[in-house]
């Protein structure tokens, strides 16, 4: 469904059999912060996040992972996902993303990853795989 690269700090999403790369970067993040105020209360507040918040960080993260388009057809595209996949994927997606950005710090991000991506989920290129080919290790799910 997703993966995780953590080399460019992208998360891909599969939607209707395309691939879109979502990432916050620290202006995604201001831009963010724009729409819902303080962003550090998304994560000390201890609730989960509400839809539209959700759809609006899919919305810029998908703009920070290079889809630079309008928010209704982003809404269009975020619809599509739930119904594929489910709200409680597009909160995952949206906590991976969030933690793959860095920004939370190593520990804190590393918390969040092992939270939401399990294990047996988890394929990871080889090493020989990687460094042959130069490419970012990553992990599936």
């Amino acid at each position: 469904m997703y993966n995780l690269d953590k080399i460019t700090r992208r998360v891909k999403v599969m939607i209707g059999g395309r691939e879109y790369a979502l990432a916050f970067s620290l202006s995604s993040l201001q831009e963010l912060e724009k729409y819902l105020g303080n962003i550090n209360t998304l994560f000390t507040r201890g609730e989960i996040p509400t839809l539209n918040e959700l759809v609006t960080a899919f919305w810029i993260a998908l703009k920070g992972g290079g889809r630079n388009m309008e928010k209704k057809d982003a809404e269009s595209l975020i619809s599509s996902f739930c119904r594929e996949y489910g709200l409680e994927k597009l909160t995952e997606i949206f906590f991976v993303t969030f933690a793959l950005s860095g920004f939370l710090g190593k520990k804190t991000s590393d918390e969040l990853l092992k939270q939401f991506v399990k294990d047996e989920d988890v394929k990871e290129l080889s090493e020989n795989n990687s460094s042959k080919n130069g490419k970012a290790a990553k992990h599936h799910k």
